[in-house]
């Protein structure tokens, strides 16, 4: 079944309690205003707000650090409690399956400074759900 199929019917996977949705709002101004709040709680969950297409702001790598080892069954809001105290983090971004939405076991995580990636790699002992995360700096891979 299609994502939006799946949102007509209500029918997700058993084990996500969260979902996307994409909002179209009537100016520019608005749109901007919105991307600009970043992320704020909402019921216990992490909205994130953020433009798409030409106006998506592009992931800073030097602020980026990749997060391995994760469950597949995996919330945002895990992850930033695994991360807590290494600084403040404007966006995750979970790798899931395309039509199921759960997880791969990976996750890109940006912070707002650069220098909490330093404070991130140092938690090495961090767990999810019971397993131990693996942190490591974004390399951006350049092809020939």
């Amino acid at each position: 079944m299609s994502k939006r199929g799946a949102a007509e019917s209500k029918q997700f996977h058993p084990d996500r309690d969260s979902c996307n949705a994409y909002v179209v709002l009537a100016t520019e101004e608005e749109a901007e205003q919105a991307a600009d709040l970043g992320t704020i709680p909402f019921h216990g969950k992490t909205l994130r707000l953020d433009r798409v297409g030409e106006f998506a702001k592009r992931r800073d790598y030097k602020r980026t650090v990749v997060v391995g080892g994760l469950p597949y069954v995996v919330e945002e809001e895990q992850i930033r409690e695994a991360l807590a105290g290494a600084g403040e983090i404007e966006t995750v971004r979970i790798i899931r399956d395309q039509v199921t939405q759960v997880g791969k076991g990976i996750a890109f995580v940006q912070f707002a400074k650069a220098g909490s990636v330093v404070a991130a790699l140092k938690k090495k002992d961090a767990k999810v759900n019971g397993r131990t995360i693996r942190v490591s700096r974004y390399e951006l891979v350049k092809s020939d």
